[in-house]
């Protein structure tokens, strides 16, 4: 047998070919899987990752492609072309663009969606929408982004992947777990929880939202909003995946997908403001200032189930946070209000002020 680990966009799943498996057997197992068609499947693998050679005969044999036992592939979808769309007229363009982006998905694929709803597109403008309070935070402290944070576990390493303080880290962070190397990850699932929201009303209802779905969505759209407990359960019912939390402060662990039966989960961490992530390496992890961080291809993003033992070397990689203060008291940390200067002490206060006031830039100061 070929045994593969391949890296989707639905994650990284180890599958078992015959040792005659042709390029044609693999492309098949991968649209079952993903619903990606062969014409649109790019297969990456060696280190760095290189493009398959696309003049690749489908006949042609993994071994003599160098698809050997062991070896990783990532598995893309190609850009569709361009193709110069019919005039129309603006309410016209916009429903064609949503019909179309419907009827392009394989019903067997969890992809974000490219657009909201036409329905939440078209819906009259609501009133004005006081946003969550947003927080510029300074550098955490303890963790420094150029230096490594990591714990050895099952002959490699858990380490922590840390996610840009831009207000997106949430779905930064979701995003490299979930759909690695997907561009523009944060506003494709900004638009993945307009959907959800819009097409479950009664799931989604004013009181669950705390404000009316529309309100709700133009909000979670803005690249300034952030994303919280209701956006995590909408990603793991999407991805079938348990995504796990762990906050930096207290140490609780909460599951989002919980009792679904998922077979896989993920792993996040949260230190009060922000969110980065957790992945496994079998190499040391490099020292890096960039996002996403070097040689993630080869890095497992998401879990199975008999992996749960992990969580005890997250909690240890966890405990290492705490003890730097490495995480924010969002009750008692001191706010700055951008729009008129107020002094707040708390999220609470933080959000009864934006509530009251429409205001939504705060900045964390040392009062």
């Amino acid at each position: 047998m070929v045994l593969l680990r391949l890296r989707s966009p639905l994650g990284t799943t180890n599958v078992d070919l015959a040792p005659d498996a042709t390029l044609a057997d693999l492309h098949a197992h991968v649209q079952q899987s993903t619903g990606i068609p062969p014409s649109s499947q790019e297969f990456r693998l060696g280190f760095p990752p290189k493009p398959l050679d696309p003049a690749a005969p489908p006949t042609a044999t993994l071994d003599s492609l160098g698809m050997k036992t062991g070896e990783a592939i990532v598995v893309a979808e190609k850009a569709a072309p361009d193709t110069p769309a019919p005039a129309s007229t603006p309410g016209a363009a916009a429903s064609e663009s949503s019909s179309s982006a419907s009827a392009s998905v394989p019903h067997k694929r969890a992809v974000s969606p490219a657009s909201v709803p036409s329905a939440a597109r078209k819906a009259p403008a609501p009133p004005q929408v006081v946003a969550p309070p947003q927080v510029v935070a300074p550098p955490r402290p303890g963790v420094a982004s150029d230096s490594p944070t990591f714990v050895e576990a099952d002959g490699g390493f858990l380490v922590l992947r840390q996610v840009p303080d831009d207000n997106s880290c949430l779905f930064r962070a979701v995003g490299l777990v979930l759909n690695p190397g997907e561009t523009d990850v944060a506003a494709s699932l900004r638009r993945l929880v307009a959907g959800a929201i819009q097409s479950s009303p009664d799931e989604y209802s004013e009181v669950v939202l705390g404000r009316s779905p529309a309100q709700y969505i133009e909000t979670i759209l803005k690249p300034s909003s952030w994303g919280g407990a209701i956006e995590l359960a909408i990603f793991a019912r999407h991805a079938r995946t348990e995504i796990w939390s762990i906050d930096v402060q207290t140490g609780r662990v909460d599951r989002f997908g919980e009792g679904a039966q998922y077979e896989q989960f993920a792993l996040l961490v949260y230190s009060g403001i922000h969110y980065d992530a957790l992945t496994f390496s079998f190499a040391p992890p490099e020292p890096s200032t960039s996002f996403p961080p070097p040689n993630l291809d080869f890095d497992t993003t998401v879990f199975p189930r008999y992996q749960e033992h992990l969580l005890d070397a997250a909690l240890t990689l966890v405990g290492q946070l705490r003890a730097k203060h490495a995480y924010t008291d969002t009750a008692s940390f001191t706010l700055k209000c951008g729009d008129c200067g107020r002094a707040l002490t708390g999220e609470k206060e933080a959000r009864q002020h934006a509530e009251a006031t429409g205001h939504t830039s705060f900045t964390e100061y040392d009062g």
